[in-house]
């Protein structure tokens, strides 16, 4: 059973990020569902991942855009967040705000980024990882799905030693039923 989830959650993910197309989803089973692909790079890592909130919250855009930005800042974090197999935990909280916009916060526990990228994460091609392969468009991508696909906004805020946190923001209006209290 459990093989037979992980494949029909695998060929979602897929669909959806392949196909673009917009349609009614839920946020949270288009997150669990993603989390769910990421699995066979998550377990080595002893990395976990855990949603709170966002029950019931429905908005009508493309899953497979909000998929890939899940997909790449959860392997931001486990490529940058903690030493290799040291393990750790992404914390995703999905709520509303009371200025009526879908707010999801993506926190982990790890070490950190310095101030100075913070302020240029978003940029195409930074990256400290260079020297292992890094391109640094995971987080460029991110900033661009959420702003052009969702009319959004996206901002990270760390401190050494202290994780990361990436915290998006986009108009409730592309809600379609919500049952998430603002």
């Amino acid at each position: 059973e459990r093989a037979a989830n992980l494949i029909s959650s695998f060929k979602r993910v897929a669909a959806d990020q392949t196909s673009g197309e917009m349609r009614e989803f839920d946020v949270v089973e288009c997150f669990k569902d993603t989390i769910l692909s990421l699995e066979p790079k998550l377990n080595p890592s002893h990395i976990s991942v855990e949603i709170h909130g966002g029950e019931g919250l429905r908005i009508n855009n493309s899953p497979g855009s909000l998929s890939q930005v899940a997909t790449n800042l959860i392997l931001n974090a486990t490529l940058h967040a903690y030493p290799e197999g040291a393990g750790g935990k992404i914390d995703i909280w999905i709520t509303v705000t009371p200025q009526k916009e879908v707010e999801i916060r993506f926190q982990d526990s790890g070490r950190g980024i310095h101030k100075d990228q913070t302020k240029r994460i978003f940029e195409p091609f930074v990256t400290s990882l260079r020297a292992k392969g890094g391109t640094g468009l995971g987080l460029s991508i991110v900033y661009n799905i959420i702003t052009r696909n969702f009319s959004g906004t996206v901002e990270c805020q760390s401190d050494l030693g202290k994780g990361a946190t990436f915290i998006i923001r986009f108009p409730l209006e592309q809600a379609v039923e919500s049952t998430t209290p603002a």
